[in-house]
């Protein structure tokens, strides 16, 4: 029989930064000095993938990501959220909305009506394309939103038809939400 490992996914309502979860992963395996390399490999990309959109969100502008399913719409917080927060915030350091710094879980259920209180400059969302999650993308208080008239709007997840690397936190999947994230971000500059 193997020995099976219980790692939290999630901690009450936050998720663990994913690094801090591969390396937990890797002593488990006494593989740290492999993970510490990857990670170190990891960092020098992310920093490469900074230096390749510098300038989109420009100095003064703030980034929020949205979660919507179904009717629901989830703020992701700036610590402890999931589906690529870690990535566009921490990892690429792109800056979170006041809300999103202040949130106490890594996320928030909100309210469509509340909405524009909680939307940065640029908006990035995570999302299904389910009748609720249109309903909420053709509303006219989506529409209205300042980031949406600015075209900063980038979807992704389940919007794009790859398979999901978001839902994903494994060494692999990160190389690709990294990817994935600076392409959205490339392609709205021209």
């Amino acid at each position: 029989m193997g020995t099976t490992v219980f790692l939290p996914y999630w901690e009450g309502e936050s998720t663990a930064g994913p690094l801090d979860k591969f390396r937990r992963i890797s002593e488990i395996f006494g593989k740290q000095k492999e993970a510490e390399q990857w990670i170190t490999e990891y960092e020098k990309k992310a920093a490469e993938a900074r230096t390749k959109i510098q300038g989109i969100v420009k100095d003064g502008e703030t980034v929020s990501i949205v979660q919507i399913a179904n009717k629901s719409i989830y703020v992701l917080a700036a610590k402890g959220g999931n589906y690529g927060s870690p990535t566009i915030y921490q990892m690429l350091k792109l800056p979170p909305t006041k809300k999103a710094l202040n949130m106490k879980e890594g996320f928030e259920n909100i309210s469509l009506e509340v909405l524009p209180e909680y939307m940065g400059d640029h908006i990035f969302v995570y999302g299904s394309e389910d009748e609720g999650a249109n309903q909420i993308l053709h509303s006219e208080l989506w529409k209205g939103l300042p980031a949406i008239k600015k075209g900063q709007v980038y979807m992704y997840g389940s919007f794009s038809d790859k398979e999901d690397e978001f839902v994903m936190e494994d060494p692999y999947s990160l190389k690709l939400q990294l990817d994935t994230i600076v392409n959205l971000l490339l392609d709205h500059k021209k």
